[in-house]
C-alpha cells in the first residue's frame, strides 16, 4: 500500500494593511494597497493597484523586522 504524506496548506495571516493614495495623472493609478502577511515562517510584503487589482510588487522574507521596514517604507513613499 503506498504511503501518502499529508500536506497542510499554509493560510496567509494578514498582519497589517494600508491604502496609499496616489495621483492618477502622475503615477498612472489612484492608489496602492500595501499588505504585510505571514505565511508559515515567511513574511510577505505585497503591493496591489487599488482600481485594477493588478499585483505591482511581492517580496517574501524570512526576517519579520526587515519585512516591517519595507512595509513602512512603502507607506511613506506615497
Amino acid at each position: 500500500m503506498p504511503f501518502f504524506e499529508r500536506h497542510q496548506l499554509l493560510e496567509p495571516e494578514l498582519l497589517e494593511s494600508a491604502f496609499v493614495e496616489m495621483d492618477p495623472v502622475v503615477d498612472g493609478f489612484a492608489g496602492v494597497i500595501v499588505e504585510l502577511t505571514r505565511v508559515g515562517e515567511s513574511y510577505v510584503v505585497r503591493q496591489t493597484a487599488a482600481g485594477s487589482g493588478n499585483g505591482l510588487l511581492e517580496i517574501s522574507l524570512a526576517d519579520e523586522q526587515l519585512a516591517r521596514i519595507i512595509f513602512e517604507g512603502d507607506l511613506h513613499r506615497g
